[in-house]
């Protein structure tokens, strides 16, 4: 069986990974002694490692895709889940997930089905998102505060 576990803090992701492994080697030990054997074993193998992190929803980046989401008449969902931003975060690196576009649903079962219709929108507003982060030259200034130039 696999099973993911995740969590946008560290330390509920342990703690839930140390239960769910100890309820796998006691059910292992209770099916041995009902069965009146001792050839029942579970090993366990890491498939993927998605540490905990959180984005501060006052942050330039959200502020940017809150922003972007209202130019296209879209509501901004801040929720906590496990996405590939979560690596980022766990390393203090301000990150989102958007959106790709379309409709979708099912998510990570067989069930799981998208819709391309007017996908487009989702680089759209991911492209929105950026500039309004870095700005646009004429147009508008960056939420994102300029880095001091490297000395060479």
């Amino acid at each position: 069986m696999a099973i993911d576990i995740r969590s946008d803090e560290m330390g509920p992701l342990l703690e839930t990974e140390r239960r769910v492994l100890a309820a796998v080697d006691e059910a292992v030990v209770e099916e041995n002694k009902r069965w009146g054997v001792s050839t029942l074993s579970a090993s366990n193998k890491l498939i993927g490692d998605r540490p905990g992190g959180r984005t501060p929803a006052d942050s330039a980046i959200v502020e940017a895709v809150v922003r972007s989401n209202t130019a296209f008449g879209h509501k901004t969902l801040l929720i906590s889940g496990s996405a590939d931003a979560n690596v980022p975060m766990s390393l203090g690196i301000p990150a989102i997930t958007v959106g790709g576009g379309g409709k979708t649903g099912g998510f990570h079962a067989l069930s799981e089905w998208i819709d391309l219709t007017d996908a487009w929108k989702g680089a759209q507003n991911s492209l929105m998102t950026v500039l309004g982060l870095v700005g646009v030259q004429g147009v508008s200034e960056p939420l994102l505060p300029k880095r001091p130039a490297r000395a060479k």
